[in-house]
């Protein structure tokens, strides 16, 4: 992977943004990943949807519904009541089955081999009782205060005028810098009355977690982050600068890559357990040839003329292959644009509305770009076909197979279980092994 632009970006959000940094330290816990996109799109804008992002961004620290508002405040007055984890070294993860499968089962088999507790994120199937006594709990929307909420929101702006109007307004950053430092603070004594020793979570650029993080310094609790996906990007946008104490990266070749661009104290952070994903154990379990095409975002594609057509050669040339074709979009376009609507419907093709595990298992053909479930399908054991007329240049996959759009109609049937790279396939012992070692280290590092 070349991440070879990273450095120029961290130079310019050092020239640019440098003193706001150093004046509004706290502020820029939240403003930090603004920049980041900033910057970004002043390199790589055409692959990275800079205003959309800059929402999906500030929604996230900005949620301020009934429910939440009323779950925080129970879990601010019931962690004065309930204290059941203040004894034992208690870890926490907040990522489900499905985004991690076979993950949670090794955490709590570590767990339970080492007489910890474990606090897991609330899923459909947790008891009333567990929520009320926070046995389990999903506390990081409560890391940033409604008066944060309220001074943060007016960032949520395009205008780059007013944008650099707040950053210059000293006695507004400041009360937002007090705001976030106060957060800070609580968060570290609710972190301690809750008894949290380690959080394991799926990244660290969100406003929450940098909260979280920065709280360690006041108690000492720790976090581990796991990538969400096979980041493949040129900035490194999301993951590095890496804050937590340790960044499990999902392959050896991305802890070696990603080592050659960031700081020798950040190199130090990153680790690798071993391919943290259950695919393996997929088998067929449909009767009828099924193509899976698995895209990234796809709005771009559809935009460009030149791209649309090549996409809807390759739907032609699948056609030939199978009549039943299965389009998975990004979580993201999924639902309620109209562009995206009507070349489905155009198409005629069918979208996913399961999990990618299923839909994987569904599969005898599997073929995108563009995303790293790609490389997720290619960990089950699977022959993964990435199209190289519709692939970003700086991205690549590992345990993909490139095709180019004429040669789609030849894709063979995909049986072959000893395709996938070894270093991809899911090792249950191996998993276990490091993760262990890697949270004992950190308890030891807690102790002393």
């Amino acid at each position: 992977m070349d991440f070879h632009n990273y450095k120029e970006h961290r130079r310019a959000m050092e020239i640019q943004y440098g003193r706001y940094y150093t004046d509004y330290p706290f502020a820029f816990l939240l403003l930090d990943f603004i920049v980041q996109l900033k910057v970004h799109k002043q390199f790589d804008g055409h692959w990275v949807s800079g205003d959309w992002d800059l929402f999906r961004y500030t929604n996230s620290i900005l949620k301020r519904d009934l429910t939440t508002r009323i779950y925080c405040y129970y879990i601010r007055v019931a962690s004065f009541v309930f204290q059941p984890f203040r004894k034992k070294f208690t870890l926490h993860t907040c990522f489900d089955d499905e985004k991690f499968p076979g993950l949670n089962k090794i955490i709590k088999k570590v767990a339970d081999e080492n007489d910890w507790n474990i606090s897991l994120q609330p899923t459909g199937d947790t008891s009333l009782w567990d929520l009320v006594s926070l046995k389990s709990i999903s506390p990081y929307r409560c890391f940033v205060s409604n008066k944060t909420k309220l001074l943060f929101s007016k960032f949520a702006t395009v205008d780059e005028n007013e944008w650099y109007r707040l950053l210059n307004d000293g006695p507004f950053m400041s009360r937002f810098n007090e705001s976030v430092k106060a957060d800070v603070v609580f968060t570290s004594k609710l972190v301690r009355r809750l008894g949290i020793n380690v959080f394991i979570n799926t990244g660290d650029s969100s406003g929450n977690a940098r909260v979280l993080i920065e709280s360690a310094k006041y108690f000492e609790s720790k976090t581990v982050s796991i990538a969400h996906g096979y980041f493949a990007e040129e900035a490194l946008l999301g993951v590095a600068p890496v804050r937590s104490d340790k960044l499990i990266l999902w392959t050896e070749k991305q802890v070696s890559d990603m080592s050659k661009v960031i700081s020798p104290e950040e190199v130090r952070k990153l680790s690798y357990v071993g391919f943290p994903k259950d695919f393996g154990s997929i088998e067929l379990i449909n009767d009828q040839d099924v193509v899976l095409i698995l895209m990234g975002r796809i709005q771009g594609i559809v935009e460009n003329k030149r791209l649309r057509l090549i996409f809807l050669d390759v739907i032609e040339a699948l056609r030939k292959v199978s009549s039943q074709i299965l389009l998975r979009l990004h979580p993201n376009e999924r639902r309620g644009l109209p562009l995206i609507d009507k070349f489905v419907s155009d198409t005629k093709l069918d979208v996913s509305e399961g999990d990618l595990r299923s839909d994987i298992a569904a599969a005898s053909y599997i073929i995108g770009a563009n995303t790293s479930t790609l490389v997720e399908a290619a960990a089950s054991g699977r022959k993964v076909y990435e199209i190289e007329e519709l692939a970003v240049p700086v991205l690549s996959f590992e345990g993909t197979i490139k095709i180019k759009t004429n040669a789609v109609y030849e894709i063979d049937r995909v049986f072959d279980s000893s395709f996938a790279s070894s270093h991809l396939g899911f090792d249950e012992q191996q998993v276990d092994k490091n993760l262990t070692a890697l949270l004992l280290s950190l308890k030891k590092a807690r102790s002393n």
